[in-house]
């Protein structure tokens, strides 16, 4: 597999692509940036608090592409802000390059929500499928 391709309706970011699946989580496909950084980190992050609803998802970052990431990005990414919008974290790579960010990325930081890296789509979707919530009650009082 070379790595998710985006449908019509992902919304682009400086980084990569962004969207909401029909399984109800999120997935992002990293581009070939040289440096993820910090500015990556936040932008990706307001959008996927803005296509999540009113509801923390299970999100799959496909990492195939992604060359390396600064260390601020890092601690970010494993920082309280993305735990606000994610529950799991099902991180894609088939390249030895994303395997390598991924593996620094798992042993550098202590990301705030489960975090396990794949490198098949199937395995990474069914082991998100636990970690999906359910609509808050109180958003289908006014539907």
């Amino acid at each position: 597999m070379a790595g998710l391709i985006p449908p019509p309706h992902a919304e682009a970011t400086s980084s990569g692509y962004t969207w909401l699946n029909e399984d109800g989580y999120i997935i992002a496909v990293g581009s070939n940036h040289q440096l993820h950084t910090l500015a990556h980190a936040v932008e990706n992050t307001e959008l996927i608090a803005r296509i999540r609803g009113n509801v923390r998802r299970p999100f799959l970052i496909d990492m195939s592409k992604v060359k390396s990431m600064s260390k601020e990005a890092r601690e970010y990414y494993a920082g309280p802000e993305p735990k606000k919008n994610i529950t799991a974290v099902a991180i894609l790579t088939t390249s030895l390059v994303g395997k390598a960010v991924a593996n620094f990325f798992l042993l550098l930081t202590k990301p705030s929500v489960p975090t396990r890296m794949f490198t098949d789509f199937e395995e990474a979707r069914k082991w998100l499928q636990q970690y999906k919530e359910t609509i808050p009650a109180q958003l289908h009082k006014h539907s």
